[in-house]
This record gives structure tokens, sequence and C-alpha cells, in this order.
């Protein structure tokens, strides 16, 4: 099952800086939505983190993801439990303030 995606503002506003890798972003984005918890070998944070997700993009860019039916997000509140808030993508150190 595919999963619905939203995007953040901030996501929208930060994957403006990566414009040049916008057709791998769009391929890693398709693969975390066919299957969140295999594709792309994403990791649960934790601490002030815990219940989102990170996808290593590439050898310094995260993305950072809730999946709506693992844990409660407010923007997960309007959707369906199937269904992935994709909420920044950002180097390393950044991805995870």
């Amino acid at each position: 099952m595919i999963y619905k995606k939203l995007f953040t503002k901030e996501f929208v506003k930060r994957i403006d800086r990566y414009k040049h890798l916008k057709r791998q972003i769009k391929t890693k984005i398709d693969l975390l939505c066919k299957d969140p918890y295999h594709n792309c070998k994403s990791e649960l944070l934790v601490a002030n983190l815990k219940g989102l997700r990170s996808a290593r993009f590439t050898k310094n860019i995260r993305i950072i993801f809730v999946i709506c039916e693992e844990f409660f997000h407010p923007k997960c509140k309007d959707l369906g439990k199937k269904s992935i808030v994709f909420i920044t993508i950002d180097i390393h150190n950044k991805a995870y303030k």
C-alpha cells in the first residue's frame, strides 16, 4: 500500500536549497511512501525528536519524517493512518535541530 504524503512548510522551504537534486529527492520520497519501514533504512529518532524518523538521502543530507500510524504528530490529525508527513530535509547537523 502506498502512503499519502504531506510536506510541511519547512520541508518545502528547505527543499529549494537542493533544486539540483530534485529528481533524486522525489525518487527517495516515492520509495519511502511505498514502504517507509524497509525502504531507505529509516531510523527512529530519540530524545526531543522521539516519534520521528530519519532517512539518509546522501552521505550528509537527511530527510526527517513521521509515519502517522506509528506516532501521533499534529500534522497527522486530518490525515489517515497510512500517511507520512515530511518534516524537513537538510544537512545532518541542521536536520536534527
